[in-house]
């Protein structure tokens, strides 16, 4: 084990020191080391370099196969994250207070995963999948995500941060209701919206259907204006209002549409009590 944590060292890693074998720990905290980190011959379980002046890629990360506590806080490092879905035994991964940019892999398959910070980088796109009961904390605040609808399920974490970011609504309501984020709508025109569903045109109850599509998709009944009605079982078509300006966490047309057709082909046509055979 390597533990030099807590000093005021200064200057970089020398050479020598990566291609150090059998290291298991790596504790650098709390100095004021800087430079690169190179890839070591090494494959620790701990590696630890927090509140450094460390710069460059995190590249060095794809030897790490058997890492469980990664801990590189308020450096200087820069670029995408590595891939962590290989990375079976990670249990805690903090890499806040960077400057890594671009998006997160899956964590899905990581189901040792206890403690994630990816707070106070340049992320973008959608929020990581996770899908482990074992988080009790999860940072993502202070990025820029912009989607959060289905990716990150939100369990029994104790710690959910997710303020500060670029979300375009909708988000789950967990994101919104206890993990802090808040979304803006993209954009303010209508939408169109072809639906040919299970029934008889004789028997089909209009304000019954706008209201199980609208919980079924989270948005405001009153969005649905129905535009032509055609038997063959049913056929809608209709048009998708932008949200009104009080409405909270509801998407744009655009993308409630999509969310409306994603859902129903994820679930085999079964959108609520709604069961659809063909949708546009």
């Amino acid at each position: 084990s390597i533990d030099f944590s807590n000093n005021k060292i200064t200057g970089e890693l020398t050479p020598g020191f990566f291609l150090l074998q059998s290291v298991t720990t790596v504790r650098l905290g709390n100095n004021l080391l800087r430079g690169a980190i190179q890839p070591l011959r090494s494959d620790p379980t701990i590696f630890s370099v927090e509140n450094n002046q460390f710069s460059g890629s995190v590249d060095f990360l794809d030897n790490m196969a058997s890492i469980s506590v990664l801990d590189l806080a308020n450096n200087l490092f820069v670029g995408e994250l590595a891939d962590l879905s290989g990375k079976k035994n990670l249990q805690v991964v903090n890499v806040s207070g960077n400057k890594l940019n671009g998006t997160i892999s899956s964590l899905n398959a990581l189901s040792k995963l206890q403690v994630i910070k990816f707070n106070n980088n340049q992320f973008t796109g959608e929020t990581p999948a996770i899908d482990s009961n074992n988080v009790i904390e999860l940072d993502l605040s202070y990025n820029n995500f912009t989607d959060s609808l289905t990716s990150t399920k939100v369990f029994g974490f104790t710690v959910c941060k997710m303020q500060s970011n670029s979300f375009i609504c909708p988000l789950s309501q967990d994101a919104v209701q206890r993990c802090g984020a808040i979304c803006s709508v993209d954009n303010t025109e209508s939408a169109k919206l072809h639906m040919r569903i299970q029934g008889e045109l004789a028997s089909f109850d209009q304000e019954g259907f706008k209201s199980s599509l609208a919980q079924a998709a989270n948005f405001s009944r009153s969005r649905i204006v129905i535009d032509k009605l055609k038997s063959g079982s049913v056929i809608i078509d209709m048009t998708i209002l932008p949200p009104p300006p009080n409405a909270v966490n509801e998407g744009s047309s655009i993308r409630t549409v999509k969310y409306i057709i994603d859902v129903s082909q994820s679930k085999g046509g079964n959108l609520g009590t709604i069961q659809v055979l063909n949708i546009s």
